[in-house]
């Protein structure tokens, strides 16, 4: 894949999740988002613990996780500049 073509590709995405973030706002925190917790909560997940969340977004739900983590480190990452500030 030639570099104009990648280039394209990786505005195309950038505009994508530029737009995705009001989106996100507007949906908040949804029923996924519980079913995603309950299930790290089914498979043990404790208060102590370490969580890499990758893909975070605007943190929607890293809100969930810092109530639950509240004795272990959270480090949420993504690559959208607009949904990390």
């Amino acid at each position: 894949m030639g570099n104009n073509k990648i280039e394209n590709l990786q505005a195309k995405i950038e505009v994508y999740y530029d737009e995705f973030v009001e989106k996100q706002k507007k949906t908040g925190i949804n029923q996924r988002h519980y079913s995603i917790l309950g299930k790290l909560l089914a498979s043990g997940l404790k208060s102590n613990h370490n969580v890499l969340e990758i893909g975070c977004g605007i943190g929607t739900f890293t809100s969930l996780l810092v109530k639950e983590v509240v004795k272990g480190d959270i480090i949420a990452m993504d690559n959208n500049d607009l949904s990390i500030r």
